[in-house]
């Protein structure tokens, strides 16, 4: 295949356009003069497209433009693993435990809703020499924005069932990530970035689910963390379920449970890992 017909194949022309009314004219009874149209593509389009290869953030757990999700009851531990992931992803590291490594680090955006940040910076320094991170990548890659630390004229955060806040955060994080990235945003946690009302509304939580769409066209990943109901009730696959509508699993490509473990490892955060949806890659 020659030069022109490689850029020809990449470029993505659509057979046809399939008119439709965006939702939000419709809920605003807004009157539009353009017409607004959807791309489809048949079987030829799509078998001469030729996609990027996909780049793996984090082996056996997140691929570029995936979204995943850990939850866990209150105070088990989903902020140290979340954080373990994020230093991996940022540094060139590896949890041996889990099977999880990174040979190409990329930027990592950690956005906090609730912790100090001398609290995060300890866990940090903490797991960097338990993960063997690169401190050079780890400074050149790792964003922190916390709800605590911002100015005192700064009364809100990011509400991020918001399409507006949804929209900065996502530009923002691409934009200052350089050409060629594939920035990892990490959301910890959801109950605390998000105002979803009503636990058991698919239609509240819908609101949010956006993100991950949205996440996915800037060429961002995303890991969302997030509390188990306060029930523990079991899902379809048999593991318990996250608080709020269980809407969500259909946006994420994996989940994982901790529950808590008993120990008497002085010094070790312990927890159970149960793995729930898994669109790729070996079961933990």
């Amino acid at each position: 295949m020659d030069k022109k017909d490689l850029k020809r194949s990449k470029k993505h022309v659509p057979s046809f356009k399939m008119p439709f009314t965006p939702k939000s004219y419709i809920k605003g009874n807004l009157k539009y003069e353009r017409k607004f149209y959807l791309d489809v593509s048949t079987w030829k389009d799509m078998e001469e497209r030729i996609h990027p290869k996909r780049r793996v953030l984090v082996y056996n757990f997140l691929r570029d433009r995936e979204a995943a999700m850990l939850y866990s009851p209150t105070g088990v531990g989903k902020t140290w693993l979340s954080l373990a992931i994020s230093l991996i992803t940022a540094g060139k590291g590896s949890l041996e435990l889990l099977d999880w490594q990174n040979e190409d680090p990329q930027p990592v955006c950690y956005v906090d809703g609730e912790m100090l940040e001398e609290d995060i910076q300890e866990r940090i320094k903490l797991l960097i020499p338990t993960l063997g991170v690169d401190q050079d990548l780890l400074r050149e890659n790792f964003l922190f924005v916390s709800r605590v630390s911002q100015p005192d004229a700064i009364e809100d955060f990011l509400s991020l069932e918001l399409d507006e806040n949804q929209l900065e955060l996502l530009k923002w994080v691409k934009n200052h990530t350089g050409n060629g990235k594939s920035p990892v945003i990490v959301l910890d946690n959801l109950s605390n970035l998000a105002e979803l009302g009503d636990d058991n509304s698919a239609g509240q939580m819908q609101s949010f689910n956006m993100i991950v769409t949205k996440a996915r066209k800037v060429g961002c990943s995303l890991v969302i963390v997030h509390h188990t109901g306060k029930t523990l009730n079991l899902g379809p696959d048999g593991v318990p379920t996250w608080r709020g509508s269980y809407d969500m699993a259909t946006r994420l490509d994996k989940t994982i449970c901790l529950l808590p473990c008993p120990s008497s490892m002085d010094g070790y955060v312990t927890f159970q890992v149960i793995e729930g949806k898994s669109r790729r890659g070996q079961r933990l």
